[in-house]
């Protein structure tokens, strides 16, 4: 919880997620296959 306001009576709390390391999405990069590979994949 990062804080808690009480305004004209409506409570507001704001919330923070943690996300570990291991859960965040990561970027992977694709390259473009070279010969051998497509010789491989026939």
């Amino acid at each position: 919880i990062k804080g808690a306001d009480l305004i004209n009576g409506m409570l507001t709390i704001s919330l923070e997620r943690i996300v570990p390391e291991e859960k965040k999405s990561r970027m992977i990069e694709i390259g473009q296959p070279t010969e051998s590979d497509i010789k491989k994949l026939k």
